[in-house]
């Protein structure tokens, strides 16, 4: 028999307030993407990379190729088909994991806080949906016993 999922105890009174941060920041970035387009927008929002300068002088065969990750970012290659139009909004429709309806509280304060450490741009998917290689994944989280849930945002996986 499966385990029933729980939600871990949350504050539902504070959701308004991350809900409320969340939309003022889409809106922002949503008004700095139309004012700036999408190359800029991006180059505007990167923040440096956490890693240490010195990675490619590291005495070790991975140093070069974790600085070529850390300089230019971890390639997300798929080999699969672009989805058409039809299939992108048949997803959005879909929605997220029952998982995400559970721990909805808890994940709107870690998109919140993934926005606020600039690791994430939250963007409406009209802005985004005419971009070819857009796939949507469903927000899903994985309870745990002794640590805070893991949100699964992504479900792709190199082969």
């Amino acid at each position: 028999m499966p385990r029933a999922i729980t939600p871990p105890a949350s504050t539902p009174s504070s959701a308004p307030s991350h809900n409320q941060h969340l939309g003022k920041s889409i809106r922002q970035h949503t008004l700095l993407l139309w004012s700036l387009g999408w190359y800029r927008f991006v180059c505007k929002l990167q923040h440096p990379s956490d890693c240490a300068a010195h990675l490619d002088a590291l005495p070790h065969s991975a140093g070069p190729y974790l600085h070529c990750l850390a300089s230019q970012g971890v390639p997300a290659p798929s080999t699969s088909s672009p989805w058409s139009s039809h299939q992108k909004r048949q997803q959005l429709r879909r929605g997220a994991h029952p998982s995400a309806h559970i721990f909805k509280y808890f994940l709107h304060q870690d998109m919140l806080d993934m926005v606020q450490k600039g690791y994430w741009t939250l963007l409406p998917f009209s802005e985004l949906e005419h971009f070819v290689h857009l796939k949507l994944s469903p927000a899903g989280v994985i309870p745990q016993r002794t640590r805070r849930p893991w949100p699964i945002m992504d479900y792709t996986s190199p082969k």
